[in-house]
């Protein structure tokens, strides 16, 4: 074995499956070996790994019990590894194309170290070379031949201990190569996200920090890797006293002074009052000049939205009145009782905040509910319950006063979520297409969404809302922010589908005026961004027609097509605005759906799925998805409108071979869902007082 890939992972379940796969797509078989350290993670990390290890023998897990942190968990990875090249990486890196094999060429040399250049990647797109003067020392930039490690005492503590290894690994070594391209990118993350990761104590850093001192100066480093290493060592030190309570930020600043006073800060004198508070702060280990350099910068964060927004129209005028007036009620006391409820941007009573609010008036009636209309929309509630609309008074009173928020997609971007506030976001749909920072790429840009706004409000998330482990996997990576808990409980929605009986279908058929007795498909296409305007790929009449008079169609158009029409037959039922999508479903005995979520839904039912999916090419390249749907379906698949009326004519929707497929289907999805969701997180948002 030539290289040994080493990845230490601890509740990583959002990272670990893509940096495998950049891994694999590129690795020969006979050259390379992926070992994979979990450090004793309590989420999905293991088993992630698990299922690509048992379809792929170049990528094996060890399990440790007891978390043991960094420095131990690479001193396992070397001792559990045969290459005879090492490569230490994170579960957030990723290999570039081609990575791996301009490593293997350059390693042919038997280097002692191996420098492998890359870059950063941001959240929103953004990318950077990594590896620029003064930035810390890391294991990711360096292959290490066996040979040369065994020569260098091992790491200890714990992800500090990277910082003396890696100093000692590049100064004690003979013969030194580097590869001219990027080879891997790193992901720049939220330090909210990176904080659930840290095994060590702040501490550590000057200890860390002190040994890769002594190493250059032992191996005769040069002046301008000192000058490296001390910006490197500022910053982390620098980092590392922002996490500190306030009673111990004085000693700790006092040993940075320390440290500058021994080794310099390694970088020119800062630009701006407030860098050069800051550094001043550092080196003479006065805390005062750093609250004074928070202070103007905060001071200047307050003017700056001003200065750019003088009002000028009646409009803007009226604006920032009301910001005034909602900055003026956030200042009173928080309602312990009080919930704000929102679905689907203020226009409908439905989905998991429906649900939960359901659940959470049986089980903690002392709870005061007020849902968020839009306004216009206030029909769409059911009498008895509180209303307030969106951009009155009364609503940005209740905005300011609950201490809790319940939607299922996001509240207005004008909301400033106070401490103390807690918000649960409940989606509303597994992801089969492509979701949240994954689309920063998307070919159709996503309807120009911006990916800023939409981090800014996933930072006031506490509750994440999840149907099944694949879709919790989803979420932490395309929404990642740290600040929230992952609720994997299923979707409150879809308790009505797992408690549903013959009685409520009877009953729900008989509002509907259908026969007792009519085969009722249920068709609901999804929408689709990439196109301008609703584009019908099925005609509801002409396919009534085909099926004859037993089956009835009811028509469910997408939210946002609730326009559209679908012609006249009377066995083509419009149901666009319908309230309860759960209602539908059990009233119907077959789902035809192209991509829409409520494929993941109806499965809870346990009646036949076919996929209509004549534009899947397309869709999955216009729109992104996160598995292949032909390959991996709930049931029988078309792609034309003949073949779909053909098979359910003859029965293949519900023959044996989509029998098996949809019982694969709702274990991997559906698994969760016993009608006992809501009330699951209802117990863990609002836990009964006693």
């Amino acid at each position: 074995m030539l290289l040994s890939l080493v990845v230490v992972a601890h509740r990583h379940q959002a990272w670990i499956r893509p940096f495998l796969t950049s891994v694999l797509e590129q690795a020969p078989s006979s050259d390379v070996e992926v070992l994979v350290v979990d450090d004793a993670s309590p989420d999905h990390t293991p088993g992630i790994v698990a299922e690509v290890a048992s379809g792929d023998p170049r990528v094996r897990l060890h399990r440790q019990g007891t978390r043991a942190g960094s420095s131990s968990s690479w001193r396992t990875g070397l001792e559990l590894t045969t290459g005879e090249y090492v490569w230490f990486l994170e579960p957030i890196d990723l290999l570039l194309p081609a990575g791996v094999r301009q490593v293997l060429a350059q390693l042919a040399e038997q280097p002692d170290v191996l420098l492998v250049p890359g870059v950063e990647l941001d959240l929103f797109g953004g990318r950077r070379a990594a590896g620029t003067p003064g930035a810390a020392p890391v294991l990711r930039d360096r292959v290490l031949r066996r040979g040369h490690l065994e020569t260098i005492p091992p790491p200890h503590g714990g992800a500090f201990g990277r910082v003396p290894w890696a100093t000692a690994a590049l100064a004690r070594a003979t013969s030194v190569r580097q590869v001219t391209v990027p080879v891997w990118a790193h992901r720049r993350l939220p330090a909210e996200v990176r904080r659930q990761w840290l095994d060590d104590s702040a501490w550590d850093v000057f200890d860390a920090y002190e040994e890769a001192f002594d190493e250059l100066a032992a191996h005769d480093g040069s002046s301008a890797q000192a000058a490296d290493l001390a910006a490197a060592m500022v910053a982390d030190q620098r980092a590392a006293l922002d996490t500190q309570p306030a009673e111990e930020r004085a000693r700790f600043i006092g040993r940075i002074a320390a440290d500058i006073a021994a080794h310099g800060t390694g970088e020119a004198e800062q630009a701006g009052v407030v860098a050069r508070l800051e550094r001043r702060a550092l080196s003479t280990g006065d805390l005062r000049d750093l609250t004074l350099a928070g202070r103007i910068r905060s001071i200047r964060n307050s003017i700056r939205p001003g200065l750019r927004s003088v009002p000028r129209s009646p409009a803007a005028v009226r604006g920032r009145i009301r910001e005034r007036r909602y900055a003026a009620m956030r200042r009173g006391p928080l309602d312990p009782r009080l919930v704000v409820y929102s679905a689907y941007w203020g226009t409908a009573f439905s989905c998991n905040p429906r649900a939960i609010y359901l659940a959470m008036r049986e089980l903690r009636p002392d709870l005061h509910a007020v849902w968020v209309v839009k306004p216009g929309s206030e029909g769409v509630m059911p009498d008895g319950l509180d209303v307030v609309v969106e951009g009155t008074t009364a609503y940005y009173r209740v905005m300011a006063q609950a201490t809790y928020f319940v939607n299922n997609v996001n509240f207005a971007n004008d909301v400033v979520k106070r401490p103390g506030q807690i918000h649960l976001q409940t989606h509303h749909g597994t992801p089969l297409k492509t979701m949240g920072l994954d689309l920063v790429n998307a070919a159709h840009s996503s309807l120009g969404l911006n990916f800023r706004r939409l981090m800014k409000r996933v930072q006031r998330w506490d509750y994440s809302i999840s149907a099944n482990e694949f879709t919790t996997e989803i979420w932490e990576r395309v929404y990642p922010s740290g600040t929230y808990e992952s609720l994997e409980t299923g979707y409150p929605r879809n308790d009505e589908l797992a408690r549903a009986t013959d009685a409520d279908r009877a009953r729900i058929r008989a509002d509907l005026d259908l026969d007792h007795d009519a085969r009722v498909l249920l068709y609901t296409p999804t929408h689709r961004e990439y196109t301008k305007q609703y584009v019908p790929l099925l005609d509801p009449v002409e396919l009534a027609e085909s099926l004859g008079p037993a089956w009835t169609i009811l028509m469910r158009s997408h939210y946002f097509y609730r326009d559209a029409t679908t012609g006249s037959h009377p066995r083509v039922v419009d149901v666009a605005n319908h309230p309860s999508i759960e209602e539908l479903s059990i009233a119907s005995d077959v789902l035809v759906t192209d991509y829409s979520s409520l494929m993941f839904d109806f499965a809870v039912l346990d009646r036949p799925i076919v996929i209509y999916a004549p534009d899947w090419d397309e869709y999955r390249t216009q729109r992104g998805t996160y598995f292949d749907l032909m390959a991996e379906p709930p049931g029988a698949i078309a792609t034309t409108q003949d073949e779909l009326a053909r098979l359910l004519i003859d029965g293949r929707h519900d023959d044996q071979a989509s029998t098996a497929a949809r019982t694969a289907f709702r274990a991997r999805f559906a698994a969760l869902e016993d009608g006992h969701a809501a009330r699951r997180v209802v117990e863990r948002v609002w836990p009964a007082t006693h």
